[in-house]
Formats: C-alpha cells, sequence, structure tokens
C-alpha cells in the first residue's frame, strides 16, 4: 500500500462504510471530502478494511520468520550507504530513518519569485475587501481529453487465482478528443499551477469521473465531460474546500518567498 497518515486512513474507512463497502463509491466520497488530498485507489479501501479486521491496526501484521541477512556488519554497510546516498531504497527503519518519497513540484526561474509573490497579495488583499471574491473569480484554463482517457498500470489489477492476461486497448486507429479553453483577464504569474484550482483538483477530478470506464465516441466523452462538471458544481462542501486551499496556497507561497510550497500544504 502507498504510505497514508493513519488520520487519512481512517477517513478512507468513514468512506468506505458510509457507500456500504463500495469501492469506486468510496473513492469518490473520500475525493469530494478531501479535495486537496491526493485520491487512493478504489482498490486501496477494500484492502485496508480487511487489514483492518484481521489486525485491529493499521499497521501491517509482524512475520514469524527469522532474519538470516541483517547482522551487525550488515546493518552497519547499509547505514553509511545510505548516509552516502539517501535516495536508497532500503528498510532502516529499527535505525530512526524512513524512506520519503520525492515530491513532484513546478521547475520555477529566479524571475518567477517576485510575480507569485505579488499575486498572492493581490488574491488575499481581494479576499479581504470581498467575502464573496473567492467564489465569485471565474478561473480559465485548457485540457484535452481523448479516448486514451487515464490508466495507471501501477495502480490497475485484476484479482484472479491464474493470470487471466487482462488487457486495456489504447493508441486506437480512431482517434478523438475535445479541448476546452477560454482567455480571462487576469493572467496567472508564468509556472504557477500550483496557484490555479483548475490544475491541483479540477482537471484530475473531472479525469477521474469522465474516464471511470472506457469511452467509446465523441459524442459519450461530451455527455461525459458535461456530467462531470455537473457533479463537481453540485457539490459546494467541495467547492469550499477548494477555495480554501487556494487561500493556504497563497499564505504559503508569500511564506517561502516566491518559490515552491507545496511542502506546507
Amino acid at each position: 500500500m502507498a504510505e497514508y497518515t493513519n488520520a487519512e486512513k481512517v477517513d478512507m474507512i468513514l468512506a468506505y462504510g458510509a457507500t456500504d463497502c463500495n469501492g469506486r463509491a468510496a473513492q469518490r466520497l473520500y475525493a469530494e471530502r478531501h479535495p486537496v488530498r491526493r485520491t487512493p485507489a478504489h482498490t486501496m479501501f477494500a484492502r485496508l478494511h480487511q487489514q483492518l479486521c484481521e489486525t485491529g491496526s493499521f499497521q501491517k501484521a509482524a512475520r514469524n520468520r527469522d532474519r538470516t541477512a541483517r547482522t551487525e556488519l550488515n546493518e552497519e554497510i547499509v547505514l553509511d550507504m545510505v548516509e552516502t546516498t539517501p535516495s536508497l531504497s532500503t528498510r532502516v527503519d529499527d535505525s530512526a530513518l524512513h524512506p520519503f518519497h520525492y515530491q513532484r513540484v513546478q521547475s520555477l526561474k529566479e524571475c518567477d519569485f517576485a510575480p507569485r509573490q505579488a499575486f498572492s497579495q493581490w488574491y488575499l488583499q481581494q479576499r479581504i475587501a470581498n467575502l464573496f471574491f473567492a467564489a465569485s473569480v471565474l478561473f480559465t484554463d485548457e485540457a484535452s481529453f481523448s479516448r486514451e482517457g487515464i490508466f495507471n498500470t501501477h495502480k490497475s489489477h485484476s484479482w484472479a487465482a491464474a493470470n487471466p492476461h487482462v488487457t486495456r486497448t489504447r493508441a486506437a486507429q480512431d482517434r478523438f478528443l475535445v479541448n476546452i479553453g477560454r482567455g480571462g483577464p487576469v493572467h496567472w504569474p508564468p509556472r504557477s499551477p500550483d496557484h490555479s484550482c483548475l490544475d491541483y483538483f479540477f482537471w484530475g477530478q473531472m479525469k477521474s469521473l469522465v474516464f471511470e470506464t472506457p469511452v467509446n465516441s465523441t459524442e459519450e466523452l461530451v455527455v461525459r465531460i458535461s456530467a462531470a462538471a455537473g457533479e463537481i458544481r453540485n457539490t459546494p462542501e467541495m467547492l469550499s474546500n477548494v477555495r480554501r486551499s487556494m487561500k493556504r496556497r497563497c499564505e504559503a507561497c508569500i511564506t517561502c518567498g516566491g518559490r515552491q510550497f507545496e511542502h506546507l500544504l
């Protein structure tokens, strides 16, 4: 399982129970309740529930077998290697070291820092001057929806006693896509998708809804896009969370002097 905090796992269990143990419904409910968090695969909810039932804990059950490769000499060698190269993938929990995933962030230039700070300050000032400002902003962006959809082989599995050799078709000969894009009066600072809810929330959430199952035609794709937009529009609690996230992002940007700030969220 991917590394999640105990608080995140509790929220997954709550979503799983609220949807009568339906993994896909729990995934959608979790994304609605926590739009700024990473959304687990729908299979995560059942696995986590099973683990909790079997062990009574979010921690994996201990393995009852002797260690044959760990010696004091080997441990010293491994720890020296980790100190020299921190990115090594090793099991060093017993020595108070833990593996941490790299976080992808937008590449910035030094000339980007000041505009990002200025925009963040402007946005926060507008919120203070007008209590309805955050709910009135029209974010604009563009995205492409093709029949390829989104598919992560690392998170997608087919469970069976024997390998069923399941496949998913891609690179179809008959391709179609729909572009969405508009201009706007206020320009975002360059290289700042972290300041746009369309990038840090909307497109990902919409595509997860649109491509929940394969799309077979342009007409079906357009219908799904409209339906997904309507579903998001009719979830005010989720949109309120997104607006609060925008405020936190602007505050974090100012704190970091216009540099990357995702580690503070």
